[in-house]
């Protein structure tokens, strides 16, 4: 991987993308520093991160934390449920890694796991932590294999056997892994739990139960990527690097459906699909399947009868077809342009009326020399691209993003670690029980640093309850302005409350990256995160439209069940105080810390009534009246 600084920047986008107009939460993009928005990165196929690389963990000394600590914070429960070394998730769309029970609401969590400080990664494998209804289990001291493996998925069926579909590094084959009750009992490990396509095996898995109440029909849908050839592999039926489909309908014990490349994600479309660009889900019959990638096109396959066919559609085409390291002259001037693209990290989810949603990383990418095997993508791309089929034809939009805090419509950066994606990432999806739709992402955050100055990324929810026509304001999950909390997955099925895990922290980007390994990252153990917050709390968060212009209403709402929001734009990382007290002057309520913008302060504990809320900083003093309304 190397960097690139272009002196000219020109954008082609053929109107591939809008911006969302008719949302409560309008996104504005804003502008990027110019000491750093010509950066683009030249990308190599081969700095993805392999599947069975040495490692780059160094054993420079870190705190491990091993114990379950509980953090009520900001109107959400944040709880770290287990730790790692090995600080990568996925190389783009994130895994199937956490699973909830929407019958007896118990949540099986994986992910891929370093116990410790292991250089060669030996003690790689699954992590694993389970919510038995009450609490969760004490952190996980090994993998739950005998083997090395990684990228685990993980889901259970309608009798409660728990499963795992993961790659196996020491045999360099596929694994499942399961067993008979979800939460306890024996793994057995099944390696090569179905035919293989080629020597070289498939990588990087997808796994998900079907909604299938048929007792003589239990579906399992699989996905998984044939090794490409910069790993060592070869071309699958004239693709390299071929996303195959897996069925089987029961439970596992045999595959009806094999090795299966879909019309439509085969040669014919693609040049070469990489690592973690595709993702899926399900819903009673139906069967979604997104693929994408920086220079391909966004393509969705949906089945309605438990994949035994496939409607395909493209969701937004690149301008070159079968993108495989061509110069990226798309105007025919003999200059390479600079086109839009997507990252690879993707989302879909299928509404309970049938619709299918897709989410990706925005990016532009840009390519001079079809000889060296490299484009450039610019890391600070910044947007979460968005599409229903509701949609047809029209474009994809850009919903959310990285934020602009502080109201000056730029985006304040002092640096920032690297994940071979944009500023913007990472999306994942969920619905509530009322089928309101919910997003998780990661993006950089303009007022959190890390120990060496560069801006760490946050995990946001957003939510909509009409369907992806509006969306409400980006709800940050990390409770440490400072801490970088990244590869957020949300459950596919929650009731009233959204439940999501996250890793977590204190350096900006990962010590993996190829090419860009964060010096800060080397040697720093990571916690895995559990987060439950209400659902209605995601989608009433209003935050701020405009920053510049500060509120008449600085707390909102008032009255309020107790949750408020404090809008501080002008005080941003000034060290102040937030008191709140009864009408007798009683403090009730007092926090002192470097302020945000947004303060939200949560003021549930009080019985309904009137109060004085006090905020302060050296130059700066408020007093308003709010009202707690129950």
């Amino acid at each position: 991987m190397q960097m690139k600084i272009l002196s000219a920047f020109i954008l082609i986008s053929y109107s591939t993308f809008a911006t969302a107009q008719s949302s409560s939460f309008h996104f504005s993009a804003p502008a990027i520093p110019s000491s750093i928005n010509n950066h683009v990165v030249g990308f190599k196929e081969a700095s993805l991160f392999p599947a069975n690389q040495p490692g780059t963990i160094s054993s420079s000394p870190s705190t491990d934390e091993t114990e379950l600590k509980e953090e009520k914070t900001l109107g959400f429960t944040s709880l770290a449920i287990g730790n790692t070394y090995l600080d990568i998730q996925t190389n783009a769309s994130v895994c199937n890694s956490l699973f909830r029970n929407k019958f007896n609401g118990k949540i099986s969590a994986v992910w891929n796991f370093a116990p410790v400080l292991d250089p060669d990664l030996l003690s790689r494998g699954t992590g694993y932590n389970y919510f038995n209804g009450s609490s969760w289990l004490v952190f996980p001291d090994k993998r739950i294999e005998f083997s090395k493996t990684g990228w685990p998925n993980v889901t259970v069926n309608y009798a409660k056997k728990e499963f795992v579909l993961c790659h196996n590094l020491d045999f360099n084959i596929i694994q499942f892994d399961e067993r008979a009750i979800a939460g306890t009992g024996t793994w057995s490990e099944i390696q090569s739990p179905f035919a293989q396509p080629n020597f070289y095996g498939i990588w990087w898995p997808r796994i998900m139960r079907g909604d299938s109440f048929s007792t003589s029909k239990r579906y399992l849908h699989a996905i998984a990527l044939t090794l490409p050839t910069m790993f060592g592999g070869i071309k699958y039926k004239d693709i390299d690097g071929a996303l195959l489909y897996y069925r089987s309908s029961d439970d596992g014990t045999t595959w009806d459906s094999v090795n299966v490349l879909i019309k439509g994600i085969d040669s014919t479309e693609y040049a070469r699909i990489r690592p973690d660009w595709y993702s899926m889900d399900k819903i009673q019959n139906n069967v979604a399947i997104v693929v994408g990638g920086f220079g391909n096109d966004i393509v969705l396959l949906n089945s309605g009868n438990n994949g035994i066919s496939w409607t395909k559609t493209i969701v937004q085409a690149f301008p070159i077809a079968k993108y495989n390291q061509q110069v990226t002259d798309v105007t025919g001037d003999g200059v390479a342009d600079i086109v839009d693209t997507n990252d690879g990290s993707l989302a879909v989810l299928i509404d309970k009326n049938g619709t299918s949603h897709v989410w990706a990383g925005y990016n532009q990418i840009y390519d001079d020399d079809s000889t060296d095997n490299i484009f450039s993508f610019q890391p600070t791309s910044n947007g979460i691209l968005y599409w229903n089929s509701n949609m047809g034809v029209a474009p994809m939009k850009i919903i959310t993003g990285a934020l602009d805090f502080n109201g000056n419509d730029s985006l304040d950066i002092a640096g920032y670690g690297f994940f071979n994606t944009g500023f913007a990432t990472h999306p994942s999806a969920g619905s509530d029980v009322d089928g309101n739709i919910f997003l998780t992402y990661s993006a950089l955050k303009e007022n959190g640093v890390d120990k060496d100055n560069k801006n760490v990324r946050h995990t946001y929810v957003i939510g909509t309850s009409d369907f992806g026509n509006s969306w409400s304001y980006p709800y940050d999950i990390v409770n440490e302005v400072n801490a970088e909390g990244i590869y957020g997955k949300i459950a596919r099925d929650n009731d009233l409350n959204l439940r999501l895990i996250y890793q977590k922290d204190y350096c900006a980007g990962i010590s993996t990256t190829p090419g860009f390994p964060d010096p800060c990252n080397s040697g720093q153990q990571n916690q895995i995160y559990y987060v439950e917050v209400s659902a209605q709390e995601v989608l009433n968060n209003v935050g701020i439209e405009n920053p510049k212009e500060v509120s008449k209403e600085l707390i909102y709402p008032n009255p309020s069940t107790g949750i408020f929001h404090f809008n501080l734009p002008l005080l941003h990382s000034q060290d102040g105080n937030i008191s709140v007290t009864d009408m007798n002057g009683r403090i009730l309520f007092f926090n002192s810390k470097i302020l945000s913008p947004l303060e939200q302060v949560d003021l549930s504990f009080l019985p309904s009534g009137i109060y004085v809320a006090h905020i302060s900083s050296a130059d700066y003093n408020s007093t308003s009246m709010i009202s707690v309304l129950k």
